[in-house]
This record gives structure tokens, C-alpha cells and sequence, in this order.
């Protein structure tokens, strides 16, 4: 019986670990929406996080299809909600495919990081 009972507690310790990585700041929502293809280039790319984030210490980089940066390099909060987080674009985007590469340190001090991708239409 006593093998049995250390099995379900580590068991349960795995479960509650594993839910807890989970709850670190990683998009909530994205705009321009991850996957999607935009008819007006943005001014703007934001990011909602699931958590509030440390701004300073997080950051936005766009870059286009051949891997240059089109952002202002300025990622700066939102200073309404701490789990935004955006940056400036140069303009004008041309139309085609651009990568959103982010990094993110969430207020309970956990690091994160991720890319997604946008298109603007031809």
C-alpha cells in the first residue's frame, strides 16, 4: 500500500507542477491577430499577455520576410494594463509576410518567449 501512496503523491506533485509552468505570461491575444492575413498594414503591433508582465524587461522585434527589422525598437507597456505590451512599426509595411518575435518576464519573475506571424495582403 505504501509504494502505491508514494506513486499518487508524486503523481499529483507532477500534475501541480506541470500546471503551474502554465500559468506564465504567453499571449493571450495578438494584433494583428497571430495567422492572419491584415488588408491595411498596422502602425502597431500589441500583445495581451495571460499575465501582467515587466515591461522593462520584455520586448517585441518585427521582422519582415527577409529578416529585417521593420519595428521602431521602442516595446513600451500599456499604461492601463500591465499585460500589454507593443511596439511602433516603420512605415509603410509593404505587403507580405512579417514575423512577431516577443519575449516577455512575467511580474512573478518566470521568462517566456515565442514568435508568431502576420501577413499584410498584396
Amino acid at each position: 500500500m505504501r509504494p502505491l501512496r508514494s506513486l499518487l503523491f508524486v503523481a499529483i506533485m507532477t500534475l501541480g507542477g506541470t500546471g503551474k509552468a502554465l500559468a506564465h505570461a504567453s499571449p493571450k491575444t495578438e494584433d494583428p491577430p497571430a495567422g492572419t492575413t491584415v488588408g491595411t498594414a498596422p502602425s502597431v503591433v500589441s500583445i495581451t499577455f495571460t499575465e501582467s508582465i515587466e515591461a522593462r524587461f520584455s520586448g517585441i522585434i518585427v521582422e519582415n520576410g527577409e529578416g529585417k527589422r521593420v519595428d521602431d525598437g521602442d516595446s513600451r507597456p500599456d499604461p492601463n494594463d500591465a499585460s500589454q505590451l507593443s511596439v511602433g512599426l516603420k512605415q509603410p509595411l509593404a505587403a507580405g509576410v512579417y514575423t512577431v518575435i516577443w519575449h516577455a518576464l512575467s511580474t512573478d519573475g518566470h521568462r517566456t518567449h515565442g514568435s508568431y506571424g502576420f501577413s499584410v495582403a498584396r
